[in-house]
């Protein structure tokens, strides 16, 4: 299988604020094909660059869905946009049980409510992968984006894992001056034996 990645178009050193950095998109290309992940919610839709790389990862056979509360692109037939604020999304907005949500919006009531109601309605389940993004230290300590840090604490006391990729301060230089951070989270259900 040949994948087309020719939307991942950063400079290699990824300096862009607001979207995902390249490889961060890559590591959830690769998720959602290997899971075989097809319905995707985007919480904090923006320009529309992760769409675009949701889009090519679930092929002709999903759907993405991208919420904000701004004007957004819609790329394709089997892309939605939804324009308003994510607490005032209904589960009839979501027509099927969300495969992988990424939250990007930096409003921590706007996505904890969208959380809690999808839960509430059974569109999101213990097989839901949750990836928030901003949630690494960049160099010096700073703190980027706190509110999705803020929601990971919060995801885990609710019995959520957590898996964070993140980098060290050490790690970067001019070839890559930082990384914004991704957190995948998901419930754990027990393995068969």
């Amino acid at each position: 299988m040949i994948y087309n990645l020719n939307h991942l178009t950063q400079s290699p050193a990824q300096n862009v604020v607001g979207p995902i950095q390249d490889d961060e998109a890559l590591t959830l290309f690769v998720i959602i094909k290997v899971m075989r992940l097809k319905h995707i919610v985007e919480i904090g839709a923006h320009s529309g660059y992760s769409a675009k790389n949701f889009l090519e990862a679930v092929g002709n056979n999903g759907h993405v869905i991208g919420i904000d509360i701004f004007p957004t692109p819609k790329w394709s037939e089997n892309h939605t946009t939804i324009i308003k604020d994510a607490k005032l999304v209904t589960s009839e907005e979501i027509p099927w049980e969300i495969d992988l949500i990424f939250y990007d919006c930096h409003d921590l009531e706007a996505s904890m409510r969208f959380h809690s109601n999808m839960v509430k309605n059974n569109k999101i389940t213990k097989r839901t992968i949750l990836a928030l993004h901003d949630t690494n230290l960049h160099p010096g300590g700073v703190i980027h984006q706190p509110v999705e840090r803020k929601m990971v604490n919060l995801l885990v006391q609710q019995g959520w894992s957590a898996i964070c990729l993140h980098t060290r301060s050490e790690d970067h230089d001019a070839s890559l001056p930082f990384r914004h951070g991704l957190t995948l989270m998901q419930q754990f259900v027990p393995l068969e034996t």
